[in-house]
This record gives structure tokens, sequence and C-alpha cells, in this order.
């Protein structure tokens, strides 16, 4: 993915990038901000609010990214490992995708419950890219953006006509995921330093 990435940097800005990704969650916190306390909300609009005027004030390095990187875009074959589903190529700041990926890969069933494998995983997976994710304002608000999309798409499956079976599951994903989330918020409320599970 690095490689990938590397093929194309600049500094200019995707402006249609970040449009559509701080108008995606305000309609998410239309739509699913009862799931939230008032506190909550409040700390989700500053972290988002912290983010803009980031992007205002700093120089972001902007790569050429999959888009849509995520393990279901990941193949193997023997001994190789192949990268498919290019549809969504753009140009995002550089932390945006591994940031997405391991924030999403974080709250599936596979390390929902294994938090030491998936510490491991996600300090393989940034070694191979010779990286850490910095803790800024653009990069927590990455965080909320996937964490609250995977919250909508959980609570989309609930609401979906389905076995019965399959709605507990979504059910339980998602009050495990807006629990973490809320612990999170609680630590940037409480001015704790700030806990990243990416770095």
């Amino acid at each position: 993915m690095k490689k990938f990435h590397d093929s194309q940097v600049n500094s200019v800005p995707n402006e249609q990038f970040l449009r559509e990704k701080f108008d995606r969650i305000y309609q998410h916190l239309g739509k699913y901000g009862a799931l939230f306390s008032a506190d909550e909300t409040r700390s989700l609009k500053q972290v988002i609010s912290s983010a803009q005027s980031f992007i205002g004030n700093n120089t972001q390095e902007w790569v050429l990214s999959h888009g849509d990187f995520g393990l279901g875009n990941i193949k193997t074959s023997g001994s190789m490992t192949h990268i498919i589903d290019f549809e969504n190529v753009t140009m995002t700041p550089r932390d945006y995708e591994a940031t997405k990926f391991l924030s999403g890969i974080q709250s599936t069933v596979y390390f929902l419950y294994r938090h030491n494998r998936y510490e491991s995983f996600s300090q393989d997976f940034l070694k191979g890219y010779e990286t850490t994710i910095e803790p800024n304002p653009l990069n927590k608000f990455f965080y909320i953006l996937t964490k609250i999309d995977m919250i909508a798409k959980y609570s989309e499956h609930i609401t979906t006509p389905g076995l019965h079976i399959n709605k507990i599951l979504y059910t339980s994903l998602r009050n495990r995921l807006i629990a973490s989330l809320s612990d999170w918020l609680e630590h940037i409320e409480d001015q704790i330093v700030f806990s990243f599970p990416l770095v």
C-alpha cells in the first residue's frame, strides 16, 4: 500500500474528499445522534471542528489512495498478496487509509474481544508501512468517522428484515462500539493524554 500511496504525492487538498467526509459525519449525527449523550455529541462536534481548523492551518501530504482498502479487498495466492478493487481511487491525506483500515478492523468480530491480537496486528501493519499515526485533530476525525460509519452500518442491519439472530449480533456489535467510542470521547473531554490505539 505504501508503494501505491507514494506513486503520487502532493500538498494540494482534495476539497471534494474533505467535503464528502464532513458532510457524511453530520448526516450520521443527524440520523444516529440520539445514540449518544448530549456531552458526547458536543465532544464529537468539537473533534469535527478541530479537524476543520487543522486542515485550514496545516499543510498535509496528499497521496494516491485505494479509497476502499479493507480485508475484503486483500487476496492471497500462494506466497503473493494482492490488493483488488481500485474503483474508488482518490487523493487523501497520507494517514487516512491506514487510520480507516485499522479503526475499522479494531471493531470487527475477529478482533473485538482480542485486544492483544489487534495490538500485534496493527503494529505489524504500521511497521510494514514504515509509519506511525500521529494523534492530530485530522486523524482523530478519521477515527471517529470510521467508528460512526460502522455504527450506521450496524444500525441499518438491525432495521433490515432478516434473521432475528443476526439482529441480536448487530445490536451487540453496535452497543459495544458505542460504548468504546463513548469511553474514547471521555478521555478527550477529561484532557487525558490521547490514547490512540494506532500509534
